[in-house]
């Protein structure tokens, strides 16, 4: 797909050319000789960040400072208000929005806010629980309070996942009586799912993309128009709350969602649509029975009704039977290579303590994880601990969804069916829809040429350099792979040409981009 060539995609690259550095790629030799990227050392394992990102849309002065603008007229700045005293700046892995969450408990329960759960670890499946935390969550978080904010420390992430919905439940060092006599009060938890269309407002601390001044809690009125399967990179999320926000920046992840009918807390803030190539990281898109389609207007919100019964009486996190959200007893998918050229096959490696499963497959948007039609019958794990099916060819996202239990027959130890570990493929047999991308850095000897990533469009190269006669790009022959290492041309009466290739994360080659030096 094709990027918008402004400041915005400009600043892009310097944080997509970081994760890239994080994520090691290996290669072969064609059969020709010539050095391309290999596609059985690729995986979509997580970068090591643990907040989706947000792109930050600035300009840049000729003597190279940074100018962030003035948000749109969407958001407002808030000033002290007990209203939204309960909603704070939550700095932990990342930084992010947190909401303090009435558990029932009354003054003596222990504090627990609600955020999303990739701000404490991104995870494909599977829970976190128990986890001990350094940081804090920062209430009474106005712009006219800067000066008397509260900050209280965490205690223990009690519960996080990324499974169908993005949450995470982070305890703190206090108790709700104690923050109330500081006069930051929790908010109600809907039981409800909102009503379509409902006008929502979305209140949260953003940290990136705006001037200091602007970066308290700030408020914005949208629309909620429906609820929607997602699909997110190695994520597969539920009953989404489509709204029509346009404010939403780094730091806005956790964001709390009420209607303008009352303060209950309907949902959280998780993602927005930021970029071009559809279902990356910060492209999310919606499953329809057609596929997958990117609402270049939306921004997302995961859905809280029902995580009210996940508290008891007394104001403690209990994984119930009534509570909604994944068990942390499951089986783990390995999954060698999630997105290639076909063929292309599953190679689910399963592991976990239970001892039998029921799986199934289907391109997304037609498959339902959670409909038991199609299900196979319960496998053995111990006797088949791959799911080695093939993957269609024809282009476009597929799911595997497991299920698994302690018995033969499926009973009451089965994992639930509304909850089930989902993972995701793709093939992709197009080419990448960005030319290779050079920066040069020129002195008076020589050239310094580097190669600049943009996944998943453009995630590795390879390169020729050579006298401009004896050299042709259009030949596979004599390409190097790049290291990440600045290519030096030196400068001089003869002249060389430079032919580079790019390749996708599925290793579909962009055409030879072919410059001349010294000419």
């Amino acid at each position: 797909m094709k990027l918008k060539n402004t400041p915005r995609y400009q600043l892009r690259i310097i944080y997509l050319s970081l994760i890239i550095l994080i994520i090691t790629v290996g290669c072969t030799p064609h059969e020709d000789g010539r050095l391309t990227p290999d596609a059985q050392n690729k995986t979509s394992e997580l970068p090591e960040q643990s907040a989706t990102p947000n792109e930050i849309e600035a300009t840049q002065t000729p003597d190279g400072d940074i100018t962030f603008p003035s948000p749109t007229a969407a958001s407002t700045l808030l000033e002290n208000s007990d209203l939204w005293r309960g909603i704070g700046r939550l700095n932990i892995n990342s930084t992010c929005t947190a909401v303090l969450v009435d558990s029932g408990g009354g003054d003596a329960a222990p504090a627990h806010i609600l955020t999303n759960g990739h701000c404490v670890q991104w995870m494909a499946n599977g829970v976190i629980s128990n986890l001990p935390v350094e940081g804090e969550v920062i209430f009474n978080y106005f712009a006219d309070t800067a000066d008397t904010t509260i900050a209280v420390p965490l205690e223990e992430v009690v519960y996080s996942t990324m499974q169908g919905i993005d949450i995470a439940i982070i305890r703190l060092q206090n108790t709700l009586g104690q923050l109330a006599a500081q006069k930051i009060f929790p908010y109600k938890i809907a039981t409800t799912p909102l009503d379509f269309p409902s006008e929502v407002r979305v209140v949260g601390a953003p940290s990136e993309g705006l001037t200091p001044v602007d970066a308290y809690l700030r408020e914005e009125i949208c629309q909620a128009k429906t609820q929607v399967d997602l699909l997110e990179f190695n994520w597969h999320f539920y009953d989404h709350y489509v709204t029509s926000c346009q404010d939403i920046f780094g730091g806005s992840s956790g964001s709390a969602l009420f209607t303008t009918k009352n303060n209950l807390l309907y949902g959280l803030i998780n993602t927005t649509v930021e970029g071009n190539s559809a279902c990356y990281l910060g492209v999310p898109c919606e499953l329809t029975t057609d596929g997958v389609t990117v609402n270049k207007t939306a921004s997302y919100a995961t859905p809280l009704y029902g995580m009210e019964r996940c508290f008891t009486k007394d104001g403690n996190f209990d994984l119930s039977a009534d509570c909604p959200l994944p068990s942390p007893i499951q089986l783990t998918m390995d999954i060698p290579i999630s997105i290639s050229q076909p063929p292309l096959s599953w190679d689910a490696a399963l592991a976990g303590d239970l001892p039998y499963y029921r799986y199934k497959t289907g391109a997304a948007g037609v498959v339902d994880c959670r409909s038991e039609e199609g299900y196979s019958a319960a496998i053995s794990l111990s006797d088949h601990p791959t799911i080695p099916d093939a993957i269609p060819d024809e282009e476009g996202f597929y799911l595997l969804c497991l299920l698994a239990g302690k018995s033969k027959t499926v009973d009451n130890t089965w994992q639930n069916l509304s909850l089930p570990t989902v993972a995701i493929a793709q093939i992709d047999i197009t080419q990448p829809q960005i030319a290779p991308q050079l920066s040069i850095r020129e002195t008076p000897d020589s050239f310094h040429v580097s190669l600049v990533f943009l996944p998943p469009e453009l995630s590795d190269y390879v390169y020729k350099i050579g006298p401009k006669e004896n050299t042709d790009c259009t030949d596979d022959q004599n390409y190097i792979r790049y290291r990440r290492i600045p290519l030096g041309i030196e400068r001089g009466d003869v002249p060389i040409r430079l032919c580079v290739i790019g390749f996708d994360n599925a290793n579909n080659p962009t055409p030879p981009l072919d410059m001349l030096f010294n000419e």
